[in-house]
């Protein structure tokens, strides 16, 4: 009796609980062809290649010889190490966060031009200095593009924007260690994607204030807010007339950054520990990343998008406000190409007081849609809503996600202080009072 191929068997495969293309969990797809398992987005975008058949899986759609071809080609894991050969590392690490403008370029660059199979044809990621001219949007006038230099200097550590004036001067001179690279979809008017660069940016302080109104605006600044007015989070936006070279230019800006020794940042602010009311807050060491797996292990937590964001007193209006999310830094602007953020929140742990749940506090103003959502800190409330409850949810889930990972970081940290421990098991912390623990 002949022997009954099943599709459960292709689960038994190496890596295929995971998207060949995205690390997504769980897939859902297979592309016969190619012999790999695939998650829905990904599935769509392989159904558009010239060369691709494309099933469903658990819905009895792949026959007995399309089943043996999978299960005889190795499934993932063997694909992967033949059109992956010469991959730039860490280039997958965020791709399923990533819209689907980044997934079409990778996966038309693996399968169809096969550009990582082979060693010379690697696009240039990992050169030391790249070079190139691409059009930035002028921050004077909205729809204005302007012809300028670009540099990315690896060994420096820098993006340049380079202007001409009888010499090239360096108009915004960008620490690759701090900047935050997105692709952002330009209006319909416009078409086409374009690179975001955000990064923090100092400014010269305003001498119009009064010293009590400055030390005021320290005040808020401290507490996490951009209103200060020596502090700022810039934006430029790049683009080209080929999407080729924007998703070039992008990708080697993201292997440039993971090329960068930095250190490991756990808790980027001082914890405050429950058990005390009384005592200032205690910061924790900072751990350094050992190895390139250690670094990588940190996840990069990236959504953006358009919510609307109530004022903090009960009668200002609700104003719509574009949202980008980028490790535990929430930034809002005017608008998604606006140059100056408006705005940050910083999110932290459970046990420092932030938390992100459905619905709001009821306010005079009523919210331009019904589905809420309230971020609270130590210091403020956020009440923001989305378009639909799609939206809403998903905000929910990715700043769940960053609050779940800062509290096993402070987790780690803890068990890893190096404090004499007392015998019931908790740990003593120096220069802290009587009332100071946290239990193991």
């Amino acid at each position: 009796m002949a022997f009954i191929e099943s599709e459960n068997e292709l689960r038994f495969l190496e890596d295929s609980n995971l998207c060949a293309d995205c690390n997504t969990g769980d897939p859902t797809h297979c592309d016969v062809e190619y012999g790999v398992l695939l998650c829905g987005q990904c599935a769509l975008l392989h159904k558009n290649m010239e060369v691709s058949r494309v099933k469903i899986l658990d819905d009895d759609q792949l026959t007995q010889e399309e089943i043996r071809s999978v299960l005889d080609g190795g499934g993932n894991r063997e694909v992967n190490d033949e059109l992956e050969k010469f991959l730039p590392t860490s280039y997958k690490k965020n791709l399923a966060q990533m819209n689907m403008f980044v997934r079409r370029q990778f996966i038309e660059r693996k399968y169809t031009a096969k550009r990582f199979q082979y060693e010379d044809s690697s696009n240039g990621f990992s050169e030391s200095r790249r070079i190139g001219i691409l059009l930035k949007r002028s921050e004077v006038s909205a729809n204005e593009w302007n012809l300028q230099y670009i540099v990315l200097d690896r060994e420096r550590q820098v993006i340049e924007c380079l202007t001409k004036g009888g010499a090239f001067q360096p108009e915004d001179i960008i620490p690759l260690d701090s900047a935050k690279v997105f692709i952002e979809s330009l209006d319909e008017t416009e078409g086409g994607h374009c690179i975001r660069i955000s990064w923090e940016k100092r400014k010269g302080t305003s001498t119009k204030l009064s010293p009590a109104k400055r030390e005021s605006q320290k005040d808020v600044l401290r507490k996490g807010s951009l209103r200060w007015k020596d502090r700022a989070i810039k934006n430029i936006f790049l683009t080209s007339g080929q999407e080729d070279e924007i998703f070039e230019w992008y990708c080697s800006i993201l292997i440039a950054q993971n090329d960068i020794p930095r250190v490991k940042q756990l808790i980027s602010h001082p914890v405050r520990l429950a058990k005390s009311t009384s005592t200032p807050s205690i910061a924790m060491k900072v751990t350094a990343a050992s190895s390139e797996e250690d670094m990588s292990a940190a996840p990069t937590f990236l959504k953006t998008g358009k919510l609307w964001k109530a004022g903090p007193d009960k009668l200002d209006s609700w104003r719509e406000r574009w949202f980008t999310l980028h490790d535990n830094h929430l930034v809002y602007s005017r608008g998604k190409l606006t140059t100056y953020a408006s705005g940050e929140i910083q999110i932290g742990a459970t046990s420092e007081g932030y938390r992100v749940e459905k619905g709001k506090t009821k306010y005079s103003r009523s919210p331009p849609t019904e589905f809420t959502l309230t971020i609270t800190t130590p210091w403020r409330k956020y009440h923001m809503c989305a378009e639909n409850v799609h939206e809403r949810d998903e905000w929910i889930e990715q700043v769940n996600r960053v609050i779940h990972y800062k509290n096993s970081t402070l987790l780690l940290q803890v068990r890893h202080l190096n404090m004499p421990r007392c015998g019931s098991g908790e740990l003593v912390l120096k220069n802290a009072s009587s009332t100071d623990y946290i239990h193991t």
